[in-house]
């Protein structure tokens, strides 16, 4: 091809620092993978709450806190390069203590399979971060045998932590590290050890996270576990998690964060939850229910607080009921929130349809998504208008 001819090629425009066409490829991908495994997803969910429903009901623990997470489109495809995507469901398990901490990591430890698709770390971080990551998968068969010895396996059990003169470097400054030089074993239940060597773990406890792990299997009874997605668990007591919401290891103090350009979004309705920002569900009377958007937005941007109080009751946040159509398993959450949550409506019921206009929005941010402006009155499912002064954050 003469120099000409090649001077006359556009070159494909770029979306989040990738080609167009390998974008709208990856975001259909984001799509499928979301749609096949919500079901199984919420299932273990559901389990996994019954079974903290137990454990309170017996007075094992108390004041337990449970969230669940499905990232966000946009957010799932910037780090589709740098990582694999084992980060897209997630759950956040807080504890009032380390030892009921140290009691559900067993649980999970127990669940998951021990080699496939595994990934886990401890972090110990200056600014405050204290927590335990677990990535991995449901196995597909369980067995008391797997709490046969458990005493001694809580005694010799090991995981990862970085040491102590890299606790604080990013994950870019990790790579360039050789690991047997960054990282170092340390045990993974320093609380409960502790315990057995005083001989204060009692044989009820042990039975008691037997007993959970049997609910959480109970209720994924009806589904194909081997259709249960790679889930991303982080342990944290109640202290940590604060510190990670809204202290130095917050969200906004170790990632880059456009402040005004979040602002704008949000002032200018084009900050849209599923898209922007992640659905998450949170345990609420031991129940799991939907999040409300504005209060995911806030534990994301606390600086957004002044504006969410200032705008909320005109705007409607919620492109909700759109996602719900895409995604069919969102949906009873979704119209339960819609009691209290302004959304906005949609007469399409078509899923690729809606789906289409959603990756529409994705692609270009300034695209107004149909029957934007039909409604100025923001009511809620039950058609009345929602009073948002009440809600409180």
């Amino acid at each position: 091809m003469n120099s000409f001819m090649q001077g006359l090629i556009v070159p494909e425009r770029e979306i989040y620092g990738k080609p167009e066409s390998k974008f709208r490829q990856e975001i259909d991908i984001y799509r499928d993978l979301i749609e096949s495994s919500l079901p199984g997803f919420f299932f273990f969910m559901e389990g996994l709450n019954k079974a903290l429903n137990m454990l309170e009901d017996e007075f094992i623990m108390s004041n337990l806190e449970f969230r669940a997470r499905i990232k966000d489109a946009i957010g799932t495809m910037q780090t589709t390069e740098f990582k694999p995507l084992d980060d897209i469901f997630g759950f956040e398990i807080i504890t009032p203590n380390e030892t009921d901490k140290e009691l559900l990591m067993l649980l999970i430890n127990k669940i998951f399979e021990e080699k496939i698709c595994s990934r886990e770390r401890k972090h110990n971080k200056s600014n405050g971060y204290r927590a335990y990551h677990r990535v991995g998968s449901v196995k597909t068969n369980y067995s008391d045998q797997d709490f046969y010895n458990i005493e001694e396996y809580i005694l010799s059990a090991k995981t990862i932590a970085l040491k102590e003169p890299y606790k604080d470097i990013s994950r870019e400054e990790q790579k360039i590290i050789p690991k047997e030089e960054l990282f170092q074993q340390v045990y993974m239940y320093p609380e409960l050890r502790k315990l057995i060597q005083e001989g204060h773990l009692s044989q009820t406890t042990i039975e008691a996270i037997k007993k959970a792990r049997e609910i959480i299997y109970s209720e994924m009874n009806n589904i194909d576990i081997s259709d249960i997605p790679i889930v991303e668990v982080q342990f944290k007591t109640k202290d940590v998690a604060e510190e990670a919401k809204f202290g130095t290891a917050s969200h906004i103090g170790y990632k880059p964060t456009n402040r005004e350009k979040i602002k704008n979004d949000y002032i200018s309705d084009t900050l849209i939850r599923g898209i922007h920002y992640p659905f998450k569900l949170q345990r609420v009377n031991g129940k799991m229910v939907l999040q409300p958007s504005y209060l995911t937005l806030f534990e994301l941007y606390p600086f957004l607080k002044e504006d969410i109080r200032k705008h909320r009751e005109t705007k409607p946040l919620s492109y909700n009921m759109h996602f719900a159509i895409v995604f069919q398993d969102l949906k009873p959450y979704v119209k339960e929130l819609a009691k209290i949550e302004p959304y906005h409506v949609t007469k399409n019921t078509n899923k690729d349809s809606v789906w289409e206009i959603l990756k529409t929005k994705i692609i270009n941010p300034d695209f107004k998504i149909p029957e934007y402006n039909q409604s100025k009155v923001i009511k809620n499912i039950e058609g009345e208008r929602v009073n948002w002064k009440n809600l409180k954050f």
